[in-house]
Parts: C-alpha cells; structure tokens; sequence
C-alpha cells in the first residue's frame, strides 16, 4: 500500500484510495518536499570555478499575472527558479502582490532588475491576450533602458492548474527541489503549498508550475557537446576538398599516428 501511494502522489491517494477529494496535508503538494538550500549555497566552490552554487545556476522567472490593487483581488506573483548541472532546482525567490495595472510594468521591471534571471515568461491566459503581448513588448523596452538582459516572453497556458502542478509536485516529491525556507516569502508560499487547490488564491502555485515547466524547456544542450566539439579539428574549410565534414576527428585523436603514409590519406579525404 505504502509503494501504491507514493507512485500515486497525495492527490490521487485521497481521492482513489481515502474516498477524500483532498488530503489532511495539501491535494498536490507537502512543504516538506522543499528541501531547505545547501549551507554552502552561498559560499565558494572548491575546483577551478570558484563561485557560489547560487552564481552559477540557470535561472528563470515566471509571472501569473493580476490586474488590481483590490483587497480580495488576486496577486500578482512571480518564482524565480535557478537550476545546477544536475538539474536540481532552487527556488531562489517569490514575488507576491496587488498591483494595478497603471504599475505592473514598473513594478515587473524593478523585481526583474533585483533578481536578474535568464528568461523571463508570462502567462498568457484566455483573456487579455493583446493586453499581455503589448505588455511583453513594453517590459522589454524598459529592461534595455535599464540594460538588464533578461530575455522576456510569452507563454500560453493550455492545461488546468491542478495538471500543471502536477510537474513541480513530482520533481519536489522525488527531492529535486530545494527552496529559500528561511526567506520571508516562505510562510505565505508554504500556506499556499498545503492549501492549494482549495485555496481561493493559488497565483504563487501557478506561478511555480510555470517557473518550473520553463526552466525544462530552456535546458541547453548536454555540456558533453561543447566538450566533443573541443576535440574536433575545424580547420579552414575553404582549403578541404568538397564534402569535408569540419567535425570529422582529427587524426591525433583517431590514433593514427603509425599508419602509413597511404593510409594517412585515405583517413584524411574520407
């Protein structure tokens, strides 16, 4: 029963096994998934980079956006997560407030200039479209005037939010996902983990969905490319018989170096 609940998850688990629609703990997700950051999240590296784990993570950012300063209105939020080499990731910062749509572009900008990720996206909802890519052409602007180079684009939403959640809740289940617990977002996101999706409010979740979906889509190639790359010998290609394959191995690294002089040639105009 134990392993059945674990490869269901806790929103499956109360709804097929407990006949409840939603766990004691949260319907997707547990705050005790989040493992807090490394000690050493902050300090230097041993090895020849230097820097901090926090300095060299890919980071991204992701808004769900609201549209007033109301009281019972929605918030507009935005996570920031940073990802290693092994493909954990940190959530690094979370961005939760009212504002009204005369500031949002402001307010966006001066959070992105705080926080410097990547790749920046937005929710591009049902509603509001136009209202969203005008926003993105603006935002972009006034991240050049500023000359933060945070890439800024749309994203189109087409699942429910419980799926969508789905993706962060398994990562963070499996332990590969860490979060700032000690920040003062921590409390109202952790609030909203156990609540979500009964809460009326849900915007950090979407918010964190999007972070982390993005952050996936964005992966770079494997580092071993570049280092497969290094190996190679380019040349000048100009000077190569037609069909020469600039990545063709170079001849050191095939081991020829006791083939005959033939042989050498016949490797080379292969």
């Amino acid at each position: 029963l134990a392993a059945l609940e674990r490869d269901l998850g806790p929103y499956a688990t109360a709804s097929q096994l407990q006949q409840r629609p939603v766990p004691r703990e949260g319907a997707v997700f547990s705050a005790e998934w989040f493992r807090p950051l490394p000690s050493t999240f902050d300090l230097p590296q041993p090895g020849r980079d230097t820097r901090s784990l926090r300095a060299t993570l890919r980071t991204v950012q992701y808004w769900d956006l609201a549209y007033s300063e109301r009281d019972l209105a929605d918030y507009t939020a935005a996570v920031t997560v940073g990802v290693d080499s092994a493909l954990n990731q940190y959530v690094t910062s979370v961005y939760r407030e009212r504002i009204g749509e005369a500031s949002l572009i402001e307010r966006m900008a001066d959070h992105i200039q705080a926080t410097r990720p990547g790749v920046v996206g937005v929710e591009i909802g049902a509603y509001r479209q136009a209202f969203i890519h005008n926003l993105i052409s603006q935002l972009s602007t006034v991240l050049a005037r500023r000359g933060v180079a945070s890439a800024v684009r749309g994203v189109a939403v087409d699942r429910d939010k419980v799926t969508r959640a789905q993706l962060p809740a398994t990562r963070a289940r499996a332990g590969l996902v860490y979060a700032d617990r000690g920040a003062p977002w921590w409390p109202a996101f952790e609030r909203e983990l156990a609540a979500f999706p009964r809460d009326e409010h849900d915007d950090q979740i979407d918010a964190l969905s999007g972070a982390t979906a993005l952050a996936i889509e964005t992966q770079p190639p494997p580092a071993t490319t570049e280092t497969r790359r290094a190996t190679y010998a380019l040349g000048d290609t100009a000077a190569k018989p037609a069909g020469w394959d600039p990545l063709k191995p170079s001849l050191a690294s095939l081991n020829v170096t006791r083939q005959t002089p033939r042989e050498l040639e016949d490797l080379t105009n292969a």
